[in-house]
Order: structure tokens, then C-alpha cells, then sequence
């Protein structure tokens, strides 16, 4: 013979396993975003430590950029869409 599910145990399995299945939903739409971004692994080292971390491939969503020009050099500026302010500025190497 077979058993039934209690409606409580339902109901609390359904409480632990929707918010994970948001969590997990919410991380997986910022991944597809960061690398649909169209920066390369490089260019996400926002720190400049000489390795990208998932933290940085994730913080990807919050950065843009912007073409600028410094000291006469064509440069492009790394910039936080929240506020606005630089994260970092690649120019092209002097010949």
C-alpha cells in the first residue's frame, strides 16, 4: 500500500525549495548577462590582480563603458552604471 504525502510536509517543502529556486533562477539570469556583456575574461579583471573571479565576472552586469580621450591617446573608460564613477581606463599604447 501506498503512502501519502502529509499536506504539511508539502507545504514545507514547497517554503525551503521556492526561495532556492529564486536564488538560483536570479544568479543564473546575472551569469547569462555578465557573459552576454561582450567583455573578455581580461577585461573583467577589475581589479587588475591578473585573475577574473566569479565575484568580477558577476559584477560585470554593473559596468559599462565609454570611449575617452587622455593625454592625446584614444582611451576606453570602465565606469559603474550605478553611480557613474571610473572603475578603470585602458588607452592604446603609445608607438
Amino acid at each position: 500500500m501506498r503512502r501519502r504525502d502529509h499536506p504539511l510536509r508539502r507545504i514545507v517543502t514547497s517554503v525551503l525549495i521556492a526561495p532556492l529556486f529564486i536564488f538560483l533562477l536570479y544568479y543564473a539570469w546575472i551569469a547569462v548577462t555578465a557573459w552576454r556583456s561582450g567583455y573578455s575574461w581580461q577585461q573583467m579583471d577589475w581589479n587588475a590582480d591578473g585573475r577574473t573571479t566569479l565575484g568580477e565576472f558577476l559584477a560585470t552586469v554593473d559596468v559599462g563603458r565609454r570611449p575617452v580621450t587622455r593625454r592625446g591617446r584614444l582611451c576606453v573608460e570602465y565606469f559603474h552604471l550605478k553611480d557613474g564613477r571610473p572603475l578603470r581606463i585602458d588607452c592604446e599604447p603609445i608607438p
